[in-house]
């Protein structure tokens, strides 16, 4: 590799660093991983850097980057607790994807700012009966079929599966068909969409 490798994570918070604090914690030259700072510092032998950007974590404003030639990213601050995070909408020529990324529907973004993608990547980390603590933390199947409905995305891709949701997808397709009739998909290791 020879081009600098950009990564963009949320500011931190009061719980959280930011993308470029935990950048440095990990391979900085103060870091866990100091033989690996050469990557990050800018004066470092590396053949290439790694450098991290901060994305702004306001509630209903979105942040805008050129990825590449043909590639774009939005991001859009969601509620996930306690915890910094984002969601993301990825435009490449003429497909859009929109990763929901750990969530609640709290801040009520994601309808608009997933509106008429190609592909929907929800996290589907608990079960339509989970504790309301859970519900703190990521939204259930009902939710994310609403999500798929009002924002008329054309296939809904479920991901990010924990042990407690992987025993229950039978019931959370059902859950979602009764309010999204567009096509959902079980991500797999290795899987291939077509938009």
């Amino acid at each position: 590799r020879v081009e600098e490798l950009k990564i963009f994570g949320p500011a931190g918070n009061e719980m959280m660093p930011s993308a470029i604090e935990y950048l440095s914690r990990v391979i900085g030259e103060e870091g866990a991983y100091t033989y690996l700072s050469p990557y990050l510092v800018k004066k470092g032998r590396a053949k290439y850097k790694v450098s991290a950007t901060n994305v702004p974590i306001k509630k209903n404003e979105s942040s805008h980057y050129s990825i590449a030639q043909g590639i774009k990213a939005s991001a859009t601050a969601v509620d996930h607790g306690p915890i910094a995070a984002v969601s993301w909408r990825i435009e490449v020529e003429n497909c859009s994807i929109v990763f929901s990324g750990d969530m609640t529907n709290r801040f009520n973004v994601l309808e608009k700012f997933a509106k008429d993608a190609d592909i929907l990547v929800a996290s589907n980390s608990i079960p339509e009966k989970a504790s309301k603590r859970a519900k703190t933390l990521h939204m259930p199947p009902s939710e994310i079929g609403l999500i798929a409905k009002k924002s008329q995305v054309k296939k809904l891709v479920l991901s990010h599966f924990f042990k407690r949701t992987l025993s229950t997808q039978k019931e959370s397709l059902s859950t979602i068909k009764k309010v999204f009739d567009g096509n959902v998909v079980l991500a797999n290791d290795g899987l291939t969409i077509e938009p």
